[in-house]
């Protein structure tokens, strides 16, 4: 409209695009005033705010966090405001790929080693390394390939050769590694895919400082989104109140 104010009237444009002449007025004079009205300068502070907490995330958080930030910054804001804002400015947080069952399909001949760790039992074991050494006081291979491959009687036979005590959890068990398993799936899918690394040493100490962010500062929605660490301090505090 205001490009072709010169060639139609106002009142024609207006009713067919079917708006209002007064918000065409409006418009001008906003478009021509250089100071932003309230409305607009709360938008462009919160848009401010976003930006910077998905830049100190390394663009990871999405807006259930960055809500979560920006309340904890005395920032009153709704999740589904924290969203649009988002989508305005082309910015979205990391999301692992959805989980999906594969199965597989076991020789019932082959030799299964028992778990001597006895992760179906929830807990989780404390060595992850064949240098290690369990309650046998012998190494520990631990299954780090595919069941139909660790079960083959090349294996087997290695780890006799050896004198290498073979231990694998029951197919199926949620409590197989669960907790290592999904901590290595969000590092690799929120930072080791998203960098290059020059060698060993820097890869070394990006996975440390990784650990570190993880453990002290990253935001975990499994508890409630709050920090690992956070939530060991709560815990701590309402054992020793009751």
């Amino acid at each position: 409209m205001e490009a072709e104010c010169a060639n139609f009237e106002i009142t024609r444009m207006a009713r067919i695009l079917k708006v209002s002449r007064s918000g065409f007025y409006k418009w001008r004079v906003r478009s021509k005033s250089q100071v932003l009205s309230p409305c607009p300068m709360r938008r462009k502070d919160l848009d401010d705010k976003i930006i910077k907490l998905h830049r100190d995330s390394d663009g990871t958080y999405g807006e259930p966090r960055i809500t979560r930030d920006l309340h904890e910054n005395n920032v009153l804001v709704s999740k589904n405001t924290v969203a649009n804002s988002m989508k305005y400015l082309g910015i979205a947080g990391i999301s692992p790929r959805s989980f999906k069952v594969v199965t597989t399909v076991c020789d019932h001949e082959a030799s299964f080693p028992p778990d001597p760790e006895k992760r179906s039992d929830g807990r989780l074991p404390q060595k992850r390394s064949m240098n290690n050494y369990n309650q046998f006081n012998k190494p520990v291979l631990l299954r780090s390939i595919e069941p139909s491959q660790f079960t083959s009687k090349l294996i087997t036979n290695t780890c006799g050769q050896f004198g290498l005590v073979r231990s694998m959890g029951r197919t199926g068990s949620c409590y197989d590694h669960a907790s290592a398993k999904s901590f290595w799936s969000i590092f690799s899918h929120e930072y080791y895919y998203r960098h290059t690394f020059t060698n060993q040493e820097e890869l070394r100490a990006k996975v440390a400082w990784y650990r570190n962010n993880y453990n002290y500062k990253r935001r975990c929605s499994k508890i409630g989104n709050i920090s690992p660490m956070k939530f060991e301090l709560e815990l701590k505090q309402q054992t020793k109140a009751a």
